[in-house]
């Protein structure tokens, strides 16, 4: 397990190792956020190219295919703290631009009740949030 946590970055080789050790536990509730979030919009964006991807093809971004072309597990996600924030970040944003895409008034209505996009919707109110500047969180 502890090799599987030194190739994952979670942990650094320094004698004995405990698994059980907050920052373990800390790392493994962030990368499970940002999996959490990647896939969600992912899952969304699939079910949104399925029912109309002429509409879809209007909001995507080129850099979006290397992000959500295929799953977004541990392995694929940046290294170190920093890198990892600003990837959630920018997941975020991405996420808020298709709800805001999809509640246009010159939006397909069939889109908004989509079940992947109200998922959508719920893991960002839940994950995230502006904070008093107007950035996102």
């Amino acid at each position: 397990m502890v090799d599987h946590l030194v190739a994952a970055g979670l942990v650094k080789r320094h004698g004995a190792v405990r698994t059980d050790s907050t920052h373990v536990l800390a790392k493994v509730r962030t990368l499970n956020r940002t999996e959490l979030v990647t896939e969600t919009l992912r899952a969304a964006l699939e079910q949104l190219s399925a029912t109309d991807e002429e509409w879809l093809s209007a909001l995507i971004r080129p850099d979006w295919g290397s992000r959500y072309g295929r799953p977004g597990f541990y392995h694929r996600l940046p290294k170190g703290k920093t890198a990892l924030e600003e990837y959630a970040l920018l997941v975020g944003e991405d996420g808020i631009d298709v709800l805001r895409a999809v509640y246009r008034s010159d939006a397909p209505r069939r889109l908004r009740i989509l079940r992947q996009r109200q998922l959508l919707r719920q893991v960002w109110v839940q994950q995230y949030w502006h904070d008093d500047t107007g950035r996102l969180r």
